[in-house]
């Protein structure tokens, strides 16, 4: 069976955090600078790290954000299988709110994902057109 690679991202203007884990593996925690030069090194060495396990499928998933979807169109550009999250269709328990973190929000993201990728459970997802010009939320 083909392995699969995912990482959630907590967005920033200058930084995203990621959590990546293969299959059900334990995550590791990574923080890449939010440039066009760090979010190529980050897509070589996703590259690198699914070319090392036999080519696995590799699955990010990020929430909305005023950053539009330059990170999006780098990802799936560069063949990698990309979800924009709609953060106002994400679950969260006002407890689990009070203690947000970055590491805890991508942590979350990747958990979502891991229940989509393995499970077959719905994601809250945007639909983007070619051009961003509609963005709509899966219902």
């Amino acid at each position: 069976m083909r392995k699969v690679i995912m990482i959630g991202c907590d967005l920033h203007d200058e930084s995203m955090i990621l959590k990546i884990a293969e299959d059900r593996q334990t995550p590791e925690t990574r923080t890449v600078k939010n440039t066009s030069s760090g979010r190529a090194a980050m897509i070589a060495d996703l590259r690198r790290q699914a070319k090392a396990v036999g080519g696995a499928r590799t699955v990010f998933a990020y929430e909305a954000s005023g950053q539009g979807f330059g990170l999006y169109d780098q990802l799936t550009a560069a063949g990698i299988e990309c979800y924009v999250l709609a953060p106002t269709r994400i679950a969260r328990s006002t407890r689990r709110q009070k203690e947000k973190t970055d590491e805890k929000d991508a942590l979350d993201l990747l958990e979502l994902l891991r229940a989509h990728v393995l499970a077959g459970n719905r994601l809250p997802a945007v639909w983007i057109d070619v051009n961003h010009k509609q963005v709509k939320i899966h219902r």
